[in-house]
């Protein structure tokens, strides 16, 4: 249910929303920071992975459950880039399309006091989005709501060799544009990153900054 659900929200975002956005633009006062037009953007991308010490276990066991002792993980974020193509189709609301890229996401697993492993992971993932402006002056907070899918590299020091995931995922957030020129503007995003299917236990908190230029 959860990946159709992905699935609706992506094709709703691309196909829907801009020619109906569009009918509803009055663009006689809106400002220049909140013409519209085609925009792209590239900047850093902070992961830091959100799963608990058991299904971080169970995944590093290939599903077995966690032994009673096992006490802790520890989570070190990665740091990787994002890009995103996209049309702002009124002075309230854009569409884009999202890629991120996060080279390692690890979770060392400690058993009692003793380290007992490291679940490594690298993540691909692809959204469309829905970005809500509730201004359209020179700083703009938005929300954002987009639906797309993710690919995973696990690997894991308990084992040889890894798996390869492919899945749905949800993406909700926020952030906030600010324009330093006409063109260009300095942007912050945070959003909560929800993988499905196989990757369900992969949920991470995504942070983003970085520079857009619209057209």
């Amino acid at each position: 249910m959860r990946c159709l659900a992905s699935a609706l929200v992506a094709s709703t975002l691309l196909l829907v929303a801009p020619p109906i956005l569009a009918q509803s633009d009055d663009s006689s006062g809106e400002s220049a920071f909140g013409r519209t037009g085609v925009y792209v953007g590239l900047g850093t991308a902070i992961g830091i992975g959100l799963v608990n010490k058991d299904q971080a276990w169970k995944r590093a066991r290939y599903g077995s459950n966690p032994p009673p002792s096992i006490v802790s993980t520890e989570i070190d974020s990665s740091v990787g880039f994002g890009g995103r193509v996209g049309s702002r189709v009124h002075r309230y609301a854009a569409v884009e399309v999202q890629v991120e890229y996060l080279p390692s996401i690890d979770w060392n697993i400690f058993w009692g006091s003793s380290p007992a492993g490291i679940l490594n992971v690298r993540m691909v993932t692809t959204t469309a989005n829905l970005k809500l402006f509730p201004l359209s002056g020179r700083i703009q907070p938005f929300a954002l709501i987009g639906g797309g899918a993710t690919f995973a590299d696990v690997t894991t020091s308990l084992r040889f060799g890894g798996e390869d995931d492919f899945g749905s995922v949800l993406r909700a957030g926020g952030g906030i544009d600010a324009y330093l020129t006409e063109h260009i503007a300095l942007s912050t995003e945070v959003s909560y990153v929800l993988p499905e299917d196989l990757l369900e236990d992969l949920h991470y908190l995504s942070i983003g900054l970085g520079l857009q230029y619209k057209f």
